[in-house]
């Protein structure tokens, strides 16, 4: 069963999701099922295993597959980046206003509520974008590496 575990193993190098996991137990099972139907119908276990992985799919047609998945993968990363960046933009935005706007122009405590409101969204804003870009990054270092392990066509 060596074999089957090299071929899955080199189809999903870099892989380290619960899903992909998952994916390749499944993978697996069905492999040697399809193994056990060959060697009941009277092939050696080598012959079995050999014929199981070619009628499973060829490589370069699996590689599809997964790089399908890779860019969806990719586009929710680019979108989590462009929320980030208007996050960042708009929060930016807030902090000019109120460093024109200045604390001065709120003498009392009650009219400051607005310039006080005004700065915790700012800082909620900043911090939020920062993780959103943050994550956004090591998704997309996540995704180059994964993308280097297979040859796509």
């Amino acid at each position: 069963m060596k074999q089957i575990d090299d071929y899955l193993n080199q189809l999903y190098k870099g892989l380290y999701s619960s899903e992909a996991k998952e994916s390749k137990k499944e993978m697996r099972m069905h492999i040697l099922e399809v193994v056990n139907e060959l060697i009941s119908e009277g092939k050696n276990e080598n012959e079995a295993i050999k014929m199981a992985i070619n009628r499973f799919g060829e490589k370069e047609y699996l590689n599809v597959g997964l790089y399908s998945l890779f860019n969806s993968q990719k586009k929710f990363s680019t979108n989590l980046t462009k929320t980030g960046i208007i996050a960042f933009v708009l929060a930016s935005i807030i902090a000019a206003f109120l460093i024109m706007l200045d604390m001065t122009t709120f003498p009392k405590i009650e009219e400051a509520i607005p310039f006080t409101m005004l700065f915790n969204l700012t800082n909620t804003l900043f911090v939020l974008s920062g993780i959103l870009l943050l994550s956004s990054l090591a998704l997309y270092f996540s995704h180059r590496k994964k993308f280097q392990h297979y040859n796509f066509n």
